[in-house]
């Protein structure tokens, strides 16, 4: 602790406190947690389990280990402190004004983002919900508090243990029965639900109540002005048979047929592949003005694309692959901007000089 000034308490629980402190070396603020430890020795690996999973996590969209250390009878666990604060605090503050589809997209992104990679790992969050899910000053989504997960013995083993938040648990944790990785994607539908609304999708005026309601799956439904893509996705989400449920990574991959599949499969194949590639400068403008512009909803753009574009800098050079890909895309366009009604590529591509064609409803000329 020599190492830290406290600066203040930010959090108490059952686990003991958050604290918030500087290091007296760098004058950086962090998160310290302080977790008492139990005094039977055989559940001292239990309360350090928290600090070795989180050690090994390593993602934008994760809170950052820094380090861990015992002191006075108490494990202390330094953490990436996330000046946004919690979502939950977020979202209460809207009040009655709901959120852009655009934040909702960007955040639920990021959100899937990591939980895939804890997912990855063999790992279940097991208390994903709007409080344990952090926002930095830039926005930026940070999943946290790993106090309650578990590492499984392989991808397909279940958990049996009892935990969470009543709210954001699942049904077959209320039925007693083995869970995996889908009782996560549940919780993240959770959330999902309390951004497009601001209230949990399952309330009720007693516990019997609420897990009747959890287990018929039961939610009112979104607001009418959101995308129909939004309301299929937490449909999925809420399916009470965990194997109907899709997977984080098919969240991720997977988008609805438009006029650019073909553009975005290739990416996304890239992606998966693991292939570090540059984007090309006016690639990137494209991308950008698409997500901007383009006449259908953003829920048809896969999310990991979306989440791609938030981390990567558009850079200069571009190797041959590329090159070619891009004059394909280029043809591509031309053609779709054939048949177009509004020609917002058309428009894009005349601006940036790219070509001389301009497009309008009657007729095609060269400029």
């Amino acid at each position: 602790m020599e190492r830290y000034s406290v600066h203040k308490v930010i959090g108490e629980g059952s686990f003991g406190r958050a604290l918030l402190v500087r290091c007296r070396n760098s004058q950086e603020e962090y998160v310290l947690k302080e977790v008492q430890l139990p005094k039977n020795q055989s559940k001292v690996k239990n309360s350090r389990r928290e600090a070795i999973l989180l050690s090994r996590m390593k993602h934008p969209n994760i809170v950052a280990f820094r380090e861990a250390f015992e002191a006075d009878c108490l494990l202390c666990i330094v953490m990436e402190f996330c000046s946004g604060g919690d979502l939950l605090q977020r979202i209460r503050r809207q009040k009655t004004t709901l959120f852009p589809v655009d934040d909702i997209l960007k955040w639920f992104a990021q959100m899937c983002a990591g939980t895939k990679h804890i997912h990855d790992k063999r790992v279940l969050h097991r208390d994903l919900k709007a409080k344990n899910i952090f926002l930095t000053d830039n926005g930026t989504i940070k999943l946290g508090d790993f106090g309650s997960a578990c590492l499984l013995n392989s991808s397909k083993a279940y958990a049996q243990t009892y935990v969470g938040t009543p709210y954001y648990v699942s049904p077959e944790i209320w039925d007693n029965k083995p869970y995996n990785n889908k009782s996560d994607v549940w919780s993240l539908g959770c959330v999902l639900y309390e951004l497009c609304t601001l209230r949990h999708p399952f309330q009720a005026s007693s516990w019997k109540s609420l897990i009747l309601k959890v287990c018929r799956g039961a939610y009112p439904p979104l607001p009418r002005h959101l995308p129909y893509e939004l309301h299929y996705l937490l449909k999925q989400m809420f399916k009470t048979n965990p194997k109907d449920r899709p997977s984080v990574h098919t969240i991720l991959t997977s988008h609805l047929v438009n006029p650019i599949k073909p553009f975005v499969s290739y990416m996304i194949h890239i992606f998966n592949s693991g292939f570090r590639f540059q984007f090309n400068q006016y690639l990137t403008k494209i991308l950008l003005y698409t997500f901007e512009h383009f006449p259908c909803s953003p829920w048809t753009i896969p999310l990991a694309l979306q989440v791609h574009i938030i981390y990567h800098t558009p850079e200069k050079s571009c190797n041959n692959i590329f090159f070619y890909f891009f004059i394909f895309l280029y043809i591509y366009i031309l053609l779709f901007c054939s048949i177009s009604k509004n020609g917002i590529f058309c428009q894009f591509f005349h601006s940036s000089g790219f070509i001389g064609l301009k497009h309008n409803k009657n007729n095609e000329k060269k400029l």
